[in-house]
């Protein structure tokens, strides 16, 4: 994505850092949207702080690369999902068939679209997903080997590291090696 962006303009490059801050109201984001540049637009597709109708808005947005953006932002919801499995450019359902958050029923429905790069990635991140077993209950697959619903629980953690009980100060430092 960067690739196309212009560093000519030291504006762009201010908004582009706007769009991706987390204290930017939504009133500014709403407006950083409507950007002409779509690496700004596809930073506010990024943004946490985007709700649901800017994000369904971007994801019908002209711009791949803005799609892309709004497949990959971490407060999806369904209809975007839904909507994005259906869109014309195959890199975008790509970007939801690599994607480990994105919801069982739309990797399942990505295993039959029209193009087989995006059937092979919605295949290996199911059989990695299912592999891992996380966030995936094995326990009742469907017969074709998939996932049949999202787990319940988180897999085992691993232990916290051992963290000395008393602060680290510039005396004790070297002791600790």
């Amino acid at each position: 994505m960067n690739d196309r962006f212009d560093f000519r303009h030291p504006q762009v490059i201010g908004h582009y850092l706007e769009a991706g801050s987390s204290v930017i109201t939504a009133e500014r984001l709403r407006q950083l949207a409507e950007h002409e540049h779509p690496q700004v637009r596809a930073r506010v597709a990024e943004n946490p702080n985007a709700d649901k109708n800017l994000l369904l808005k971007l994801a019908s947005d002209s711009d791949c690369d803005v799609r892309c953006a709004t497949a990959g932002h971490a407060g999806r919801y369904m209809e975007i999902f839904a909507l994005l499995m259906k869109d014309e450019n195959p890199t975008v359902r790509f970007v939801l068939a690599e994607d480990a958050d994105c919801p069982e029923e739309i990797l399942e429905a990505l295993l039959y679209d029209s193009n087989p790069y995006v059937c092979d990635r919605a295949n290996r991140t199911i059989k990695r997903l299912r592999t891992a077993g996380f966030g995936w209950d094995l326990s009742s697959s469907s017969a074709q080997g998939f996932p049949a619903r999202p787990a319940q629980t988180l897999p085992n953690m691993p232990e916290a590291p051992n963290i000395p009980e008393r602060p680290i100060t510039k005396e004790n430092r070297r002791s600790l090696g």
